[in-house]
Parts: structure tokens; sequence; C-alpha cells
């Protein structure tokens, strides 16, 4: 039986609602959503847009919501911003 992490899940359930995008800056926390997204996500469609801030990645997320109707995501880390 393979072991399910809960970063597999989180991205397994962003596939099953149509994310295209994360916006966010990459850190240590959030590793291994980041090897989620390259295991499963990329063959989904999936993928993650490193920003400079998280501020500018909530923007984007909203923009991104705004203009296409899609779900926007952001996800930021401790300490860069």
């Amino acid at each position: 039986m393979t072991k399910l992490m809960g970063a597999d899940l989180l991205v397994q359930c962003l596939i099953q609602e149509k994310v295209r995008y994360i916006f966010g800056i990459p850190g240590g926390q959030l590793c291994p959503i980041l090897d989620a997204i390259r295991r499963f996500g990329h063959d989904a469609g999936l993928d993650f847009v490193m920003t400079r801030h998280e501020q500018a990645a909530a923007h984007m997320a909203d923009a991104y919501a705004r203009v296409t109707g899609q779900p926007g995501v952001c996800m930021g880390t401790v300490g860069p911003g």
C-alpha cells in the first residue's frame, strides 16, 4: 500500500478543482508541496509560479481569478515576505 502524504492529497485536490497555477515563494515548509506538484501536477497542467514577494503572489492569484474565472491560489512560507 502506497503511503499518501498530506502534500500529495493537497495537490490532488487542487488538480480536481482544476487549479492551473499556484503563485508564491518557495521555502522549506513548502518543499513537500513543491515535490508533490513535480510528481503529480505537471502532467495535470498544474504549475508553480515563483514570485518575489507574498503580497505580489496574492495579487497575481486574485487577478488571475478575476480575469479567468478560474481558482487563484497563493501559497506563502515563513520568513521572506
